[in-house]
């Protein structure tokens, strides 16, 4: 009797040791499916603002894809365009990063657009195009091989230059956003937006089912993750100052050699010695080094000395320039975030950079008939 109850004890437990493995294995195949779905979304350039989509370069990380609507064919957020000049039209190109191609802002709502509707509305009778080539993410750097590549062929008149932030944040070996060597001069240490391509191109290429058992992964990473304590450091310099400085002259002297004349535009922010908004600020996160933040006033001295670097260049070399930096006021109706403007901020910035041309012989000088 004692054997039989026994035996249906062990019964019981074999079926049950059973059914745990059968569920653990689903479990398992689930999350090793739920994996592999990750890394295949890994190489989708997708941008949740205004169905944008990205798409991958060889030399500048990423461009914008021509979508028929606010992106034209030559992946520029701008009308479309020739790429022959016709007489009599005045063309400006407007370089920078996010804050120039504005995602975040309806087409007709980023600076470029006002500009030109100002300028428009200024000198009725002169045809004006414009080339908003502005991308997420690009520095000083992508602006001079996109204007030395693909906008040159288009013959700009004038050219606005706004870079400040992507710059900076160059200076820090970013977790997740670097190649992990440390700084380098050409910048080719930071990764950005490609960041995900890349890791999907070493994980998905090489990626077998059950190489690894991810439910044990999953568990120790829930049950042993350390506690986040954002952890903040001093910057005590900044390692892509002298690079941006390089870049700023060459610039200057690229568009000299073409006789296109030059605006450059210093990028404002909401960074405050009161630090009053400071939970509206986020741009650190991208420069976290080692697990630690740079502090807000990094941030706030870091944008400080590359602006002041921009007027210096502008000062030394005559080109007019509009101080976005002072213009702006660090409050929220002109901010959306550390340095992105809201429509409020654009137009301010437009008008600002209406009142250089205007006031500038050379410049007022292709509007006249």
């Amino acid at each position: 009797m004692k054997s039989n109850k026994n035996s249906n004890c062990l019964t019981v437990i074999v079926i049950n040791l059973g059914i745990l493995i059968i569920l653990l294995f689903f479990v398992e195949l689930i999350l090793q499916t739920m994996h592999y779905c990750e890394l295949r979304r890994m190489s989708d350039f997708k941008t949740s603002n205004r169905n944008i989509e990205f798409e991958y370069n060889l030399f500048l990380q990423i461009r914008l894809k021509p979508n028929g609507i606010d992106v034209n064919r030559f992946g520029f957020r701008s009308p479309e365009i020739t790429r022959l000049k016709q007489t009599g039209v005045v063309r400006i190109a407007m370089l920078g990063g996010s804050t120039t191609a504005d995602l975040g802002n309806a087409y007709q709502n980023t600076y470029p657009a006002l500009l030109v509707d100002m300028l428009k509305n200024r000198f009725p009778g002169k045809r004006i195009e414009f080339i908003n080539a502005g991308c997420d993410w690009y520095t000083s750097e992508h602006s001079i091989i996109n204007y030395l590549f693909w906008i040159k062929d288009f013959h700009p008149d004038i050219v606005i230059f706004m870079h400040t932030i992507n710059d900076l944040i160059r200076s820090f070996p970013a977790d997740g956003f670097t190649d992990e060597t440390g700084f380098k001069e050409d910048y080719s240490h930071y990764y950005g937006h490609v960041t995900r391509l890349i890791r999907m191109n070493r994980e998905y290429l090489h990626h077998h089912f059950f190489s690894e058992f991810l439910l044990w992964k999953r568990l120790k990473e829930s049950v042993f993750k350390k506690p986040g304590t954002n952890k903040i450091f001093e910057a005590k310099e900044f390692a892509s100052l002298s690079a941006y400085k390089r870049n700023l002259q060459s610039m200057i002297s690229i568009l000299q050699a073409d006789h296109v004349e030059l605006i450059f535009v210093s990028e404002g922010s909401l960074y405050r010695p009161d630090e009053k908004y400071r939970n509206m600020i986020w741009m650190n996160e991208i420069c976290k080094t080692k697990g630690e933040l740079p502090s807000y006033a990094s941030m706030k001295r870091g944008m400080e000395l590359f602006n002041d670097e921009l007027n210096k260049a502008a000062e030394e070399n005559g080109i007019p320039i509009v101080r976005g930096d002072l213009l702006i006021p660090k409050e929220p109706r002109y901010f959306r975030d550390d340095v992105h403007l809201t429509v409020e901020g654009n137009k301010m910035l437009a008008e600002a950079i209406l009142n250089v041309i205007k006031n500038n012989n050379k410049l007022s000088g292709y509007f006249k008939p």
